[in-house]
């Protein structure tokens, strides 16, 4: 074999091991550690009689149950406002001890005459008039908020009647600094769309991650944060969900996930806004590298090691699809790179053939994994582009979703 030979050959297997391992190989990992963490904790409880998990989920009396502060960031939000404001005084917790801070950045249509409209003290609005993107417009709001907890929320994402209680329970610790929800997406007819399934893959590596005390960022419409440790970050920071969590974690507090905190959001109809959304996060991933480095250390134990495998290496996918194809192509002469090409093929061909069908408003079906799968990857790699170019935007625009019933 010549030597060029040796170097594809190596191309592929690094590139295919990339992409499998991540996808694949780290969440099975991961279960087996948990399994065994599960059976010594159980063994360590039978010996100790310490150790179960209820005393850590005691919670509030709840007379003692702190004040909270929800804050939406809106730009031209008039379809969903009035609903998501509902949501609010429909939640089950003393209304006594709740409040809105609904900040407009720089609306264009009628989000803050709806917001003003409602006429509860505990409503409060605040019209910022230059944009500022949503990590903007939240500084601007952190310092107006008068409760112990900021809960930071999207008008597209509503809290079922309990989760509020759910997601603030574990900050009786007083060594929780941050609490992520479960946030689930739905269809109007209750079926699991390509997007859930994928967002359900990463529930469960959330779940399994948690169980370790190193859960990688929160849901951006569902998490909260003790007000006084509300970190300081760039005011150019694109995707705030998954670098404040991580902030306050490096700062030595625990950010669980709360299963039991449970948020709905509207799933995305529009696949080209999707698309473009999924963009901004791509150059929101790229940026934040700058941000959570130190974490990446060893020294931080599970911490680094989930960082690693569940997004440095994830975050190398759109490359290693690059590369696998590349390479594959380079030694089409072999027959077991022949169906390796064929397999890559048909991935791409059934992705074509899932985008097909939604642009014309059907939803894909079978091929729905593989879309997302390299909608995914495709996103990532123009984010990765208009962020080193300097092309990527703070601010956002809303998505169109659709209904849920």
């Amino acid at each position: 074999m010549a030597l060029m030979d040796h170097v594809w050959v190596i191309l592929f297997a690094l590139a295919a091991t990339i992409v499998v391992y991540t996808y694949l190989i780290y969440p099975i990992l991961l279960l087996a550690l948990h399994a065994g963490k599960t059976v010594a904790d159980n063994i360590r409880y039978l010996i100790t009689r310490r150790g179960r998990r209820i005393a850590d989920r005691a919670g509030f009396p709840v007379e003692e149950l702190p004040t909270v502060s929800f804050l939406v960031a809106a730009r031209n939000e008039e379809e969903i406002l009035s609903e998501k404001i509902q949501n609010f005084f429909d939640i089950d917790y003393p209304h006594d001890k709740m409040e809105l801070l609904i900040g407009s950045d720089a609306s264009s249509d009628n989000t803050v005459e709806i917001a003003k409209s409602c006429r509860d003290a505990r409503v409060r609005v605040f019209d910022f008039e230059e944009r500022s993107g949503k990590i903007g417009v939240l500084q601007k709001l952190v310092p107006e908020a008068q409760g112990d907890i900021v809960v930071l929320s999207d008008t597209n994402t509503f809290l079922r009647r309990p989760a509020l209680r759910m997601l603030i329970r574990p900050f009786a610790d007083p060594r929780v600094g941050a609490v992520c929800g479960e946030l689930r997406l739905e269809a109007p007819d209750g079926t699991l769309q390509s997007e859930g399934a994928y967002w359900r893959y990463e529930t469960i590596l959330k779940t399994l991650e948690n169980s370790f005390g190193c859960v990688l960022g929160a849901n951006g419409g569902n998490y909260a944060v003790r007000r006084s440790l509300f970190p300081e970050i760039a005011g150019d920071t694109i995707i705030e969900d998954f670098v404040i969590p991580l902030k306050i974690r490096g700062a030595g507090y625990k950010t669980p996930f709360e299963p039991e905190a449970l948020a709905v959001e509207r799933n995305p109809v529009d696949v080209t806004a999707e698309f473009r959304r999924r963009v901004r996060i791509g150059a929101g991933d790229a940026q934040s590298v700058s941000m959570i480095y130190p974490l990446l250390s060893p020294k931080h134990g599970m911490l680094a090691f989930a960082l690693w495998s569940h997004k440095i290496l994830r975050w190398l996918v759109p490359f290693a699809l690059i590369v696998a194809v590349a390479s594959n192509l380079a030694l089409v002469d072999r027959p077991f790179f022949v169906v390796t090409l064929v397999l890559q093929l048909l991935l791409y061909v059934a992705a074509g053939v899932g985008w097909y069908r939604q642009v014309r408003g059907k939803p894909p079906g079978v091929v729905g994994l593989p879309l997302m799968f390299v909608l995914l990857n495709a996103a990532l790699a123009v984010g990765y582009v208009q962020f080193f170019t300097g092309r990527h935007k703070v601010s956002w625009d809303r998505t169109k979703r659709v209904e849920i019933t």
